[in-house]
């Protein structure tokens, strides 16, 4: 029996046991499995290469390594978010090849503007006068910041055509790729002692390598975008700039919200204590994605069409339904946090003996962010005006939870309790708001039809 065989049969035995061979009820589309499965067999591979090296990865590097990894990470991200102006998110929308290559091509130059700026910013302005500590803990670490925005903007604008083409092969490889070059940087840089460094070395490697791999097969976009003229582009950035706007600024909102943990912790706490609250999350997120990951990217591209023929009765049974398959892995984790902590330990190290209670304090932040991000479509929907609400309860919740602990002096794990418990509470407002449009957009289109 060959490898590739014996690696099918033990996928196909994965997916029965966790319900996600149930999940190809959910469209007609052949597409939809094919894309579906396709992510999550590169998602399982993945996800394994990193899951199998950890416990070698924890005894190279220590909490503090994790907490400034964790810090460039939130940087990179918080960057991010603007720095293609979100003209990827627009990409899948496209009703012509053209008109999706004049938006990677506007999302490409924002893109190389952006890194420019963040190399200038950098040259001209000290870290320590940076109001977050985590610029003066990275330091000199940040001079990496303008590689990492170019490969992760690249990876998103390359991602969002073959979204758009339904043909979601190479973003599988380039998901693979993504994790054998975070773990080649990160031995390397252990082996030569940048034991300081090396995490964060190793997060640019990864997104590069992605970006590489994405980037080597766009010869349609390249092809489309060589009919284009500059007037043409100008035209589209036009027209869709407004649009670029809003969704930049949602994406923002929706950013800081997501990293605000890291980045409100660390006002508070030390490095050690951030690190270990990135190397739970990383334990526990990162075998999730082989779920999320590729049904947030399958999700979207099945919404993105449904809502475009504005069949949302059909769109509302699918979210519904990827929403409750979804409880499956969710309590899968719920599981893991409260009976996992004793093992911590054993797996990782004994020096990461106190991260048990912070592994079970991250329980509602992981299931929220299981069940209700990956189905999240509302730029689909053209409402992404709306994640503003949940995003703004969910930082608003967490920034009174971070004041009261240090005013308080509360423990970490409680800290990171209340900061999940004000995650959940923004991932449920994000669920009923879509709820709430699917039952308007109905609406509106019978007194349409009925007029």
């Amino acid at each position: 029996m060959t490898v590739s065989l014996k690696l099918r049969k033990a996928l196909k035995t994965l997916c029965k046991i966790s319900g996600i061979a149930r999940l190809s009820d959910l469209a007609n589309a052949s597409t939809f499995r094919k894309n579906f499965l396709a992510v999550a067999k590169a998602n399982v591979i993945a996800q394994i290469l990193l899951l199998a090296f950890m416990p070698l990865i924890t005894r190279l590097y220590g909490p503090e390594a994790f907490g400034l990894a964790a810090y460039f990470i939130a940087a990179l991200q918080l960057v991010s978010a603007f720095s293609s102006w979100k003209y990827e998110k627009l990409v899948p929308n496209s009703r012509s090849h053209r008109s999706a290559a004049a938006r990677v091509l506007v999302g490409i130059s924002v893109l190389g503007l952006a890194c420019l700026t963040i190399i200038l910013a950098m040259a001209t302005l000290p870290v320590e006068q940076f109001p977050w500590a985590g610029a003066a803990e990275l330091g000199p670490l940040l001079w990496w910041l303008p590689l990492a925005v170019a490969a992760l903007g690249l990876h998103h604008l390359g991602a969002s055509w073959f979204v758009l083409e339904k043909e979601l092969s190479l973003v599988s490889r380039a998901r693979i790729m993504q994790s054998i070059g975070y773990l080649i940087a990160a031995l390397a840089c252990a082996a030569l002692s940048f034991t300081r460094s090396g995490l964060v070395v190793a997060v640019v490697a990864s997104w590069t390598a992605s970006a590489l791999v994405l980037t080597g097969g766009l010869g349609p976009l390249k092809a489309a975008a060589r009919k284009l003229s500059a007037d043409k582009v100008q035209r589209i950035a036009a027209l869709t700039y407004a649009e670029a706007s809003r969704t930049a600024g949602v994406g923002f909102v929706n950013t800081v919200s997501s990293i605000a943990p890291v980045l409100l912790l660390a006002q508070v706490y030390s490095v050690a204590e951030v690190g270990i609250y990135s190397l739970m999350m990383r334990m526990i997120g990162t075998p999730l994605t082989v779920v999320t990951s590729s049904l947030a990217l399958s999700f979207w591209s099945r919404a993105a069409e449904l809502a475009r023929e504005k069949r949302y009765a059909v769109l509302r049974a699918t979210f519904l339904k990827t929403t409750a398959y979804l409880g499956v892995p969710a309590l899968g984790v719920l599981a893991i946090c409260l009976f996992g902590p004793p093992y911590v330990p054993l797996v990782l190290g004994q020096e990461w003996a106190h991260a048990g209670p912070v592994l079970t304090a991250l329980a509602p932040l992981l299931i929220g962010s299981v069940m209700f991000s990956a189905p999240s479509h509302l730029i689909v929907l053209r409402r992404q005006g709306f994640q503003v609400i949940a995003d703004g309860l969910r930082l608003v919740l967490m920034v009174l939870v971070v004041i009261a602990s240090h005013r308080f002096q509360l423990p970490f794990e409680l800290a990171v309790l209340g900061v999940a418990l004000s995650s959940l509470a923004g991932h449920l407002t994000l669920f009923a708001i879509q709820l709430l449009l699917h039952r308007r957009l109905r609406l509106s289109q019978s007194t349409s039809v009925l007029g």
